[in-house]
């Protein structure tokens, strides 16, 4: 009788322990998930601030653009009317170097705006 008090006794201990180890286990499982979950929350803030940040530069560089196509246009009128004028005074020296003009500027403001297009320059030019 006292064997199997004692191995009953050595059952319900050995159980108690497994339940304990269970109980460890998953409150570990559960620790982890914890600071996951948080590590992920901070990095979602971070990513959030940053489209954030993102998209305000954005839009700072679509009202510049806009600004810059603004003059630009302005430029052209200029040139344009410049140009009617040196036409019709015989100047064909001077409305060939206006032309030129116009194309450097529009090949800047290209250049200036569509980064592939700058590094595919500075590419050419061994830079």
């Amino acid at each position: 009788a006292d064997l199997i008090t004692w191995m009953c006794c050595s059952l319900c201990s050995c159980s108690g322990a497994l339940q304990r180890l269970k109980m460890a286990n998953a409150m570990a499982s559960y620790d982890q998930l914890a600071h996951q979950v948080e590590v992920l929350r901070k990095e979602n803030s971070h990513l959030r601030r940053e489209l954030e940040d993102n998209s305000n530069h954005l839009s700072k560089l679509e009202t510049e653009t806009f600004g810059m196509k603004e003059v630009l246009k302005q430029l052209q009128s200029k040139l344009e009317q410049e140009a009617g004028t040196l036409a019709s005074s015989g100047r064909s020296d001077v409305l060939h170097q206006l032309k030129e003009l116009h194309m450097d500027l529009t090949n800047y403001y290209e250049l200036k705006h569509q980064p592939h297009n700058l590094r595919l320059l500075t590419a050419g030019l061994g830079g």
